[in-house]
């Protein structure tokens, strides 16, 4: 059995010639995304390194529950953390500890020639560990806080010093010395449906 048309009745033309009653109805145009704010605020990436892949995990988890809790973005709660650890880094009440990595630098190996050498066992090569893959943080911050970071990392990795300063923050908030404050955005206008006719008088 054939499914019955309910807005057949709208699709008929009158035998007047006038238009369908569904060709009356306005058609809604078609919504175009306004990207201008992306466009002025383009999203960082930061790589970790992997010794700190799960204290980042911890960090950005963080971020998208306070995001939930306070209904904002996670970009929104990140930017905030970042700029007021970043002031607090400016006011010496956040320091960080730059040391070399010893894993950044190898000995380098020269065959000597002669006798004299105690015999050495040739090792087995260890098994090579599978490299992890890599993690990257993602914000939406302006360009002034991404220079910052990127002044204090100086030489060193930008992404644990995003990683460090943001559980920084958030070890501040956790403790309730730091607190986050909901800033009202304007709301974007709805529209609704209403009883237009107007009574006959």
């Amino acid at each position: 059995m054939a499914r019955r048309d309910p807005f057949a009745r709208l699709k008929q033309t009158p035998s007047d010639g006038a238009p369908a009653p569904i060709d009356l109805i306005p058609r809604p145009k078609k919504r175009t995304r306004r990207r201008e704010w992306e466009k002025a605020n383009p999203a960082q990436h930061y790589r970790v390194p992997a010794d700190l892949h799960a204290r980042a995990r911890a960090v950005r988890s963080a971020i998208v529950g306070l995001a939930q809790q306070y209904q904002a973005t996670a970009d929104d709660v990140a930017s905030a953390l970042m700029t007021a650890a970043l002031a607090a880094v400016q006011d010496g009440e956040i320091q960080l500890d730059f040391r070399p990595n010893p894993k950044g630098r190898k000995m380098a190996v020269e065959v000597v020639r002669g006798d004299g050498w105690a015999q050495e066992g040739l090792p087995k090569p260890k098994p090579r560990k599978k490299p992890s893959r890599p993690l990257i943080l993602t914000y939406r911050w302006g360009e002034d806080v991404h220079k910052s970071i990127t002044h204090i990392a100086a030489d060193s990795s930008k992404g644990a010093v995003v990683v460090l300063l943001l559980e920084e923050a958030l070890e501040r908030v956790k403790a309730g010395k730091w607190g986050l404050r909901p800033r009202p955005v304007t709301a974007k206008q709805t529209v609704t449906v209403a009883n237009s006719r107007k009574k006959q008088r």
